[in-house]
């Protein structure tokens, strides 16, 4: 039992009396149950006189309580939608069921803000303190919209990134306590609620249940398990409390009921910086809301966002008619690549100089896209969306034509190719597959240009013998035909390639490649071709993939990847010709303004590409570089000049520090 002083109770009382003008509809279904909290006092009379029991939810126990004038209801051990689809994250967090592989959660959920990912984290599937050996998923990854900073409210010069402040985490195999029971994805035995594109209107009734550490509805005794000789015993024999918690860190003990605010409503207005997709309600939150769900009852439960998680503080309140619930809209999260193993850029599909960008998803079979609002490097993002499925969709390769219409090339984990373009009408055509080179497969893919703007395709196979092609239209105009695949070597050598890039050199118009092998080493030859032996050259470290592009001087320079995700660049001395300076570490920090931008990029970069800015001005160049990492994120750094929000971060003409593509705005706008 919780005793509530009077003068409080008083006070509660008259919020709650508050509450009964507010609108509480849309959440139905309730299960009537015994309470966790007595009510007492004058909050007690002031339930009575609303003359009506809390809005239902569904699949919930109601609980009259007296935090703030919300009726927060409890859910029940259940393996129904919705709320067997919500659970507990080990380290004081909330997050959804999306798919049987992975769960939507926020993304500081998933690291700090000095760019560090958090580790041994487990999802606990509609976690109740009821159910014996509750079931379990480690978490093996995460993509984030935001790579640091997730913003605090209105004021903080981070705001912007609150619409960011979401992850999506791969599910993996976990074991229980006591290592008799394991738990592997896909999971079946829970539902799930998935992310599709919705937008979330004003007045629109809604609901959000997660695992808040609410000592008013709760009390402190829910903290479980207990510290010192209490710890060993609460957890011997695997009970209902595990035991993978910080006991340094007091929020990781709350393992608690999950409660359900029935009583939000949507509001459209946003205070909250330059930002959309950033849904504002009426629903209180406190610690532990981070990544709780926000939902519309449609028939079926329907995810509208993820919660900030900032909205209020324990003992704080979100008064009638105030809108501090902050959620991340599902529109942000809902097409992102689930784990981005290769990115492409080009002009947009309407043949304009306009960016657009393509992923492929390998966990989801799929090739996603997403381009600027408009064609102007001030211009915003759109959300991404999806490009279609391919099976085991592995690298990417993207290119305009001669009357500027894009065509995308892949592979897959086989070494088939499939491609689309936008054809005569102006639509994109479906995917179809693309002939491969006679008696191979393809590993890799990438585009270089003529003199007269045509095309090239570059492609390799990894088994030995110097296996490297390209392929040409047959002319100038868009949509001539394919001539046959070419080699770029003429003889035999001991090389097997991995990946290639190509480009064509500003100056002389000479066509370059660069190819590395399954050793690491990184080979180099330009046109004309086929060449009898492919140039070394001079790796520092062992690579994985590599990218050419051009400066904004127009000279040619390469990044490459190496083995331990690390990155290395090399330049030409010129437009023209083939003399490089040598190779030099590449190591833009990454975007963490509270550290003031002293943190290196995560580890394990796994691939790069390098492009322009389709949308930057006549004759000049804006080159921007995208990696992906071991986790399935994109990052992205462009030489520009910076908005000077910091003086160590983004100030003067430079490589940008490193932000996650997943933004709404150009890199100054989050």
């Amino acid at each position: 039992m919780k005793q509530v002083p009077s003068k409080q109770a008083s006070k509660q009382a008259s919020k709650l009396q508050q509450a009964c003008l507010h609108d509480a509809s849309g959440a139905r279904g309730v299960v009537r149950g015994a309470a966790l909290l007595l009510v007492v006092g004058g909050a007690s009379a002031a339930l009575s006189a609303c003359g009506q029991a809390a809005p239902d939810a569904p699949g919930v126990t109601e609980q009259a309580t007296v935090y703030c004038p919300d009726f927060y209801q409890m859910f029940s051990a259940t393996t129904t939608l919705p709320w067997g689809a919500v659970g507990y994250l080990n380290n004081g967090c909330t997050a959804v069921l999306i798919d049987p592989h992975h769960i939507a959660a926020a993304a500081h959920c998933a690291h700090w803000d000095n760019a560090v990912w958090q580790t041994g984290l487990n999802f606990y599937p509609n976690f109740d303190p009821t159910r014996t050996n509750p079931p379990r998923y480690s978490i093996s990854r995460a993509v984030v919209g935001t790579l640091a900073a997730t913003g605090w409210g209105a004021g903080d010069p981070e705001a912007g990134f609150l619409a960011s402040d979401w992850s999506i985490m791969r599910l993996d195999c976990a074991w229980n306590d006591t290592f008799t029971q394991q738990w592997c994805p896909p999971v079946v035995d829970f539902p799930s609620i998935p992310a599709l594109p919705m937008t979330a209107y004003q007045g629109w009734s809604v609901y959000r249940g997660g695992y808040d550490r609410d000592p008013f509805a709760l009390g402190p005794d829910v903290r479980c398990p207990p510290y010192g000789d209490e710890l060993a015993a609460a957890c011997a024999g695997g009970g209902s409390c595990p035991c993978d918690f910080d006991p340094n860190n007091d929020n990781h003990r709350w393992w608690n009921y999950g409660l359900v605010d029935p009583t939000c409503v949507v509001d459209s207005n946003n205070d909250y910086g330059s930002t959309d997709d950033l849904v504002r309600t009426s629903c209180s939150t406190t610690g532990g809301a981070s990544g709780s769900p926000l939902l519309a009852d449609l028939g079926t439960p329907v995810l509208l966002g993820v919660e900030h998680g900032m909205g209020i503080t324990v003992g704080a309140c979100n008064p009638p008619g105030g809108f501090d619930g902050i959620a991340p809209s599902v529109n942000r999260f809902a097409n992102v690549p689930r784990f981005a193993a290769n990115v492409a850029l080009t002009r947009h599909e309407s043949g304009t100089n306009r960016t657009q960008v393509w992923a492929t998803d390998s966990d989801s079979g799929r090739v996603r896209t997403r381009s600027r609002k408009s064609a102007s490097l001030t211009a915003g993002w759109q959300a991404w969306s999806d490009f279609g499925a391919v099976a085991n969709v592995d690298r990417i390769a993207a290119m305009y034509l001669t009357n500027g219409k894009p065509q995308v090339m892949v592979t897959n984990t086989s070494g088939a190719m499939s491609f689309r373009y936008v054809d005569l009408a102006g639509n994109w055509t479906s995917w179809a597959s693309f002939v491969v080179p006679s008696g191979h497969v393809v590993r890799d893919i990438d585009a270089a240009y003529d003199g007269s703007g045509v095309a090239h395709l570059y492609a390799v196979d990894n088994v030995a013998g110097g296996w490297a092609w390209r392929r040409r239209r047959s002319g100038t105009a868009a949509y001539s035909r394919w001539l046959d695949w070419q080699l770029l070597i003429s003889g035999w050598v001991p090389d097997a390639y991995t990946k290639v890039s190509a480009i064509r050199r500003a100056g002389d118009l000479v066509q370059q490649a660069f190819l590395v092998t399954s050793t690491g080493t990184v080979k180099w030859m330009a046109e004309p071709f086929p060449v009898s032996t492919p140039s070394d050259f001079a790796a520092p470290a062992t690579m994985v993939d590599i990218d050419a592009g051009w400066l904004s001087d127009n000279r040619v320079f390469v990044i490459a990847v190496d083995a331990n995700g690390g990155l290395w660049w090399r330049g030409q001395t010129s437009t023209s010709g083939n003399s490089w300076f040598g190779w030099l570490n590449y190591s833009p920090k990454a975007y963490t303004p509270d550290q003031n931008c002293a943190n290196p990029l995560p580890p394990r970069i796994v691939s790069v590409t390098i492009s322009r800015w389709q949308d930057d001005p006549q004759s000049t160049v804006i080159p921007v570089v995208l990696v992906t990492d071991d986790k399935g994120n994109i990052y992205y750094t462009t030489w520009e000049a910076g908005p000077c929000t910091n003086a160590s971060c983004d100030c003067g003409t430079a490589w940008l520090p490193w932000k996650s593509f997943y933004h709404s705005g150009r890199w100054a706008d989050f």
